[in-house]
């Protein structure tokens, strides 16, 4: 018997997939895994496959590695769900309250351009140069009229 077994040979002995048996083999230090050719090959001993009970003891031992997924307890996993949830229920809450915010702004907005609309003045019409004529006439006139009625006046409080 040899002091190695190959990674197919661990999976038959183990009953663990084969991701398993390479991801142990990452882990163990180097003198208990060598390459031959293009094969892997474990030391028997990491298994434990030495003694009467060869599956269970390797079991064990499969069952030892920690996995980077591994190293959080379920209390701990538990309490980050319930913060998460906690956090999403109360960033949810403010959403809603932004919403009837803003529907609240638009409608005052919409408000704001009726009450606009409703009081502009109407766009006076520039006038024509016919018109503008007649006024400055009629101007010359009341000044005409105005400067003959304080000659009137003059002449008649002097004679």
């Amino acid at each position: 018997m040899s002091d190695y077994v190959t990674l197919a040979e661990a999976v038959s002995l183990t009953g663990k997939s084969l991701s398993t048996i390479r991801r142990l083999a990452k882990r163990l230090p180097n003198d208990a895994v060598k390459k031959e050719g293009d094969k892997y090959l474990i030391k028997r001993s990491v298994f434990g496959l030495d003694s009467q009970d060869e599956v269970s003891v390797v079991n064990q031992v499969a069952n030892h590695v920690e996995y980077p997924s591994d190293n959080h307890s379920g209390g701990l996993d538990n309490q980050l769900i319930e913060a998460y949830r906690s956090q999403i229920q109360m960033q949810a809450e403010e959403l809603r309250v932004k919403n009837e915010q803003i529907a609240q702004l638009l409608e005052r907005q919409h408000e704001t351009n009726i009450l606009l609309n409703q009081r502009q003045l109407p766009i006076q019409e520039t006038p024509t140069t016919d018109e503008k004529r007649n006024r400055q006439a009629g101007w010359v006139l009341i000044g005409l009229m105005l400067a003959l009625l304080g000659f009137a006046t003059y002449v008649s409080w002097r004679f």
